[in-house]
């Protein structure tokens, strides 16, 4: 059987040697032999006299000889090493030796609240490094703290290691506490528990199946089979025509904050509110995206310190003022050259007015996630500042992965939400034209938000609605669709604050409401 290993990361006073005591007295390891390797000795003391202590110093790595010689000498189920804060945990875990005789069970970062933000700006790479690595962390002494500076130091290790378990006392003896009211069990391993789990689900899964097989030869599922065809088909077209233009978005916002600095980014956006929106509408011409590869690239907008309002002009107008769009939307309408400039003139005028509306906010107030000031690897500047090519094409790859796996998430979220509301939706609804210019407006409003087509497409569906809505209601549909949709709200809500995203959302309804009645009425 492999010998467990525990690794215990934090710099000095940090409370390793606390937390060690603390895992100890909760004697959920008392049928264990273990021995414990110190590489830096605090103040506080193993008090545990059944262990085996083998003390090392601070100068000396830890490495796989010396794991070999603990386990040569006293053979133990477990050791936990209580690492010194600046040498290096990856030579040890990837290390080929203990793969091949030991388990590395859990690997804990203690962190002292108080020094969180000196570590952060002076030692980032090292406890960038220590949280990248763990399973879980342990913010200790953040009763001196409030709730905010708490809430962004979390957001930091959660943008450096966004599945690690993280806990928070107010002080070490909380800790210690918690522990022998036996209210945590770090020490677990959880391995068999996760596979047997997954192979139940498997059986589950496989044992359904079986059953909706056999059901199927005795009951009627025509209906019921018809509405899952098209909910596949629907959120498969979603999903693939959505996914490029993620990718690409990711790219670009990649490309803009580690090839373009600041300083470019200023001179290219007037410091005017007004002239900056206007330049931001227009500027999607040379970026060929849709209306879901918007949204990272105005994260980006707002990393390099932009304003909301550019960000949010950009979001709006780049789907529609996209070449893409505008060639699909002349052969869509080949006999409606007018539709061509109607679309991209609301369009922008829309995304302009909104964005001046939005120039109240300020960006920090409105996000979610700590976009602006996130202190992660790929954010710090790390590979921005570096003059070696090859190390800031390997940022964007990374950076453009990031921003897919955030942004792509609550786009598969809202895909889903969005075939369900499609497929559940009668064809009387469609149907129900009427001569009110109001309420046709609306429907084909309603339409745009939960079709969630990309703007390079979404003219040929426009086209077709011709025969039951008047060209001043589908207008509503192209120029509303590539602004909000369902699939949108959801990677917005995965950005801003869900008070932001309302506001907006109500301000584009409005305005585009307003605009379209006073042309077509």
């Amino acid at each position: 059987m492999k010998v467990k290993i525990d690794i215990i990361l934090g710099f000095l006073g940090s409370g390793k040697t606390t937390l060690i005591n603390s895992i100890l007295n909760s004697n959920k390891l008392k049928d264990e032999s273990i021995v414990i390797i110190q590489q830096e000795i605090g103040t506080v003391k193993i008090i545990d006299n059944q262990v085996i202590i083998v003390e090392k110093k601070s100068s000396e790595s830890i490495d796989e000889n010396i794991i070999k010689e603990v386990i040569s000498k006293f053979a133990p189920d477990r050791i936990i090493i209580e690492l010194n804060g600046m040498d290096n945990v990856n030579e040890l875990i990837n290390s080929s030796y203990l793969d091949k005789i030991c388990k590395i069970n859990k690997i804990i970062t203690t962190i002292d609240m108080k020094k969180a933000n000196i570590y952060f700006l002076n030692m980032s790479d090292k406890i960038r490094e220590h949280i990248l690595n763990s399973d879980i962390i342990f913010l200790n002494n953040s009763s001196t703290m409030n709730r905010k500076q708490v809430a962004s130091i979390k957001r930091n290790i959660k943008g450096v290691n966004e599945i690690a378990k993280v806990y928070l006392f107010s002080t070490l003896k909380n800790q210690e506490k918690a522990f022998s009211k036996n209210k945590i069990n770090i020490m677990e391993d959880t391995s068999d528990n996760n596979a047997f789990y997954i192979i139940l689900s498997l059986c589950l899964v496989l044992l359904i199946s079986m059953l909706f097989a056999s059901a199927k030869g005795f009951i009627n599922l025509g209906i019921g089979t018809s509405y899952l065809k098209e909910f596949n088909r629907i959120f498969m077209g979603i999903f693939i025509e959505t996914i490029p233009f993620i990718i690409i978005g990711g790219f670009i916002s990649a490309i803009i904050q580690i090839f373009i600095s600041e300083d470019a980014i200023a001179r290219i956006f007037p410091k005017n509110v007004f002239l900056s929106c206007i330049v931001a509408s227009v500027i999607g011409i040379i970026f060929p995206i849709c209306d879901c590869g918007t949204i990272p690239v105005a994260r980006g907008f707002l990393k390099k310190g932009l304003p909301l309002s550019v960000a949010v002009t950009f979001m709006l107008a780049a789907p529609i003022v996209n070449p893409i769009a505008i060639i699909s939307t002349m052969y869509a309408f080949a006999d409606m050259k007018e539709v061509v400039v109607y679309r991209v003139a609301l369009g922008m005028i829309i995304a302009i007015t909104v964005g001046l509306i939005m120039s109240r906010y300020s960006a920090k107030d409105v996000v979610t996630e700590n976009i602006i000031n996130c202190q992660c690897e790929l954010c710090s500047g790390e590979y921005a500042n570096t003059k070696n090519i090859f190390k800031k094409i390997k940022g964007v790859f990374l950076l453009a992965g990031d921003e897919f796996i955030t942004v792509g998430k609550y786009m598969i979220l809202g895909a889903f939400f969005s075939s369900i509301m499609q497929v559940a939706m009668s064809q009387n609804i469609i149907d129900l034209t009427s001569e009110n210019k109001i309420i046709s407006l609306l429907i084909m409003m309603a339409f745009a938000f939960v079709f969630s087509v990309c703007s390079t497409s979404d003219a040929f569906i426009g086209k077709s609605f011709l025969n039951n809505f008047p060209i001043g209601s589908v207008m509503g549909f192209l120029v509303v669709g590539p602004m909000i949709d369902i699939k949108n709200t959801m990677m917005l809500l995965g950005s801003f604050k869900k008070t932001f995203v309302v506001k907006l959302l109500s301000c584009i309804t409005i305005i585009s409401f307003i605009l379209l009645m006073v042309i077509y009425l």
